[in-house]
């Protein structure tokens, strides 16, 4: 999609959105990022992220997208109240501009289910277009701008050492406990279990699903969600993984590469996106990103390159900080 005709589609969403509503999103019904180590969610990434009350899950797995708080905030948007999360949006618009809330909407995972929306708007069962999802925090790095929320590894090092003894400290252990504080990877975990219980439903209408961490590369349930898509091809399906494309164990590497193969080369999905996640060159960018060695994780970009030639793309996803700004 060109950048005009990605304005253009924002165009129309807007006066589509107004039919319904002066503050109506799509994204609040048909977007949404699940971080299931913490059992937090949002929909879009502007709103601040709230609990998923686990015990709707048993007999509802889609409560994981459609929580109370969201299911609130959708009536808000159909009665043109502006929910107080969204102030990103609000604060746009002030200025006579066209926000995020145009430009999501107009998007096709969106915009696809407006009519359906607008006839079953208050559904606790609504499955989404675009799910983003965070199954674990296992990692093998400690980025300088992570946390022990995303990384295991960070958790060690400040169980061991306490805070950084910064102005203001960071990463201190007390700052995650509660809703902070990821479940175990050896623990049972409710919401990763209510997870797979949806995803049958959640897959087939899927148009974009994709993988974060932790280390994607580490967690058993990539593989089942490759296997799956293996199993069950899905030519209308854009897949994407973040990775730091470094891992410690090389046959996880193996693993992921022949299985990532087999699913662009017998075309099992539309497009898998392998996101990169690096800062700056060289050394830099191993000062930033403490485990990395960039000359290996270099040659595994060049490798997924030659060994899927299709149906695939690199993005190398890049953190602006002061470390980086000058080896861009």
């Amino acid at each position: 999609m060109s950048q005009s005709d990605y304005k253009a589609d924002a165009l129309k969403a807007k006066d589509k959105l107004a039919e319904i509503s002066p503050t109506m999103c799509l994204a609040k019904w048909n977007q949404v990022s699940l971080h299931l180590p913490t059992g937090l969610t949002n929909s879009c990434y502007h709103p601040p992220l709230h609990k998923i009350d686990h015990t709707k899950l048993k007999d509802n797995p889609a409560a994981l997208h459609n929580t109370k708080e969201k299911l609130q905030q959708r009536e808000q948007m159909l009665s043109g109240d502006k929910p107080s999360g969204c102030s990103y949006c609000w604060n746009i618009e002030k200025t006579g501009e066209m926000s995020d809330r145009h430009y999501r909407s107009g998007e096709p995972w969106a915009m696809q289910d407006f009519d359906d929306i607008r006839k079953n708007p208050i559904d606790e069962t609504w499955t989404p277009r675009y799910v983003e999802v965070n199954f674990s925090n296992a990692c093998n790095f400690r980025c300088s701008y992570c946390s022990p929320q995303f990384s295991t590894t960070w958790a060690r090092e400040t169980d061991l050492y306490g805070e950084y003894p910064t102005t203001p400290p960071h990463n201190a252990p007390e700052h995650f406990q509660g809703s902070r504080k990821p479940i175990p990877n050896r623990d049972p975990n409710p919401y990763v279990t209510a997870f797979w219980k949806w995803w049958p439903t959640l897959y087939k209408n899927l148009k974009h699903f994709r993988m974060t961490g932790g280390e994607p590369m580490m967690d058993v349930n990539t593989y089942k969600v490759f296997q799956y898509i293996i199993d069950n091809p899905k030519q209308d399906l854009h897949l994407n993984v973040t990775s730091n494309m470094c891992p410690a164990d090389k046959k996880l590497k193996e693993k992921y590469f022949n299985m990532a193969q087999e699913i662009c080369m017998q075309e099992k999905v539309k497009h898998m996106m392998q996101f990169v996640s690096v800062d700056a060159f060289g050394h830099r960018a191993e000062y930033i990103r403490d485990g990395l060695d960039f000359n290996y994780m270099m040659d595994n970009v060049e490798e997924f390159l030659d060994r899927i030639p299709g149906r695939n793309s690199i993005t190398f996803i890049i953190t602006y900080n002061n470390l980086s700004i000058t080896s861009m």
